[in-house]
């Protein structure tokens, strides 16, 4: 028996309606939940969760978000924001991609 977890956030759809969103992990749900609230999208209690499908065989999952589609939703935010949220967005950014530290640790002495 094989197990998947999709992790999901629910939204204000603005009209009165809300509607859930997928992710593949649970570090995307959170940031996208942060996201949303950026713009005031989210609702007054935080709606996340998961669901645990246990099954035997193949599964395929369609609309997924990934990392990468969570990224490139953030970066287009950015660029029609006018910088009004850029100090925030980034930070979302940097929790999704940390930057790495590229010192090597092994040469006390580098060139």
């Amino acid at each position: 028996m094989k197990k998947l977890i999709i992790h999901y956030i629910v939204t204000d759809g603005g009209d009165g309606s809300a509607y859930p969103t997928f992710y593949d992990n649970e570090l995307c749900c959170d940031v996208a939940d942060e996201h949303g609230r950026i713009y005031d999208f989210g609702l007054a209690e935080v709606c996340k969760g998961q669901l645990e499908i246990e099954y035997d065989g193949n599964i395929t999952v369609k609309d997924l978000q990934t990392k990468e589609d969570l990224i490139k939703e953030i970066k287009e935010g950015l660029s029609y924001s006018n910088g009004k949220y850029k100090d925030k967005l980034n930070a979302l950014l940097e929790k999704l991609n940390p930057k790495v530290d590229l010192v090597d640790q092994t040469n006390e002495n580098p060139t």
